[in-house]
């Protein structure tokens, strides 16, 4: 897409999404505008909407940029929509084997319908606890065979 059209768009979607608190109601001719810009440039709409103007100047419109980042912030984002669930799903000092880690996130998973950045299903696995929780150390779960982790404390950000 060459800059010229990019930066059309970039008008049109200022016009039709201001950055910022304002509140704008569309019309049904603006609603199926903005639906066409998507259509046609959905990463430059969906990296404008998230990050807005001044960082696409920022990154000087390069396309791939705006993919790694708004691919990079959906990994991150992803998993914290179910974040209070999942720690209503679990007991701080309750050691939980890998298999019942890896069932209780998959079906909060499947919930809430999460996709990773390719848009499969996301496929939960027993160390993702450790995005939602500090944990033990890999251990044998007392008096079973099974290996598993202690979530210790909750946590609250992906970084």
């Amino acid at each position: 897409m060459s800059r010229e059209r990019k930066l059309q768009i970039l008008e049109r979607l200022q016009d039709l999404k201001p950055e910022g608190l304002v509140l704008k109601f569309l019309t049904e001719e603006q609603q199926e505008e903005l639906k066409s810009l998507r259509h046609e440039a959905p990463e430059l709409c969906k990296y404008y909407e998230k990050f807005g103007m001044d960082k696409i100047i920022e990154i000087d419109y390069d396309l791939a940029t705006m993919k790694r980042q708004l691919k990079s912030a959906h990994k991150k984002e992803i998993y914290f929509i179910p974040i209070d669930e999942i720690h209503n799903s679990f007991i701080i000092g309750r050691p939980y084997s890998e298999n019942e880690i890896v069932t209780t996130l998959q079906t909060i998973y499947d919930k809430y319908e999460l996709v990773d950045d390719n848009g499969k299903p996301l496929q939960a696995k027993a160390t993702y606890l450790g995005k939602y929780f500090r944990l033990s150390d890999r251990m044998t779960i007392p008096s079973t065979r099974l290996k598993g982790y202690i979530p210790l404390e909750e946590k609250y950000s992906f970084e």
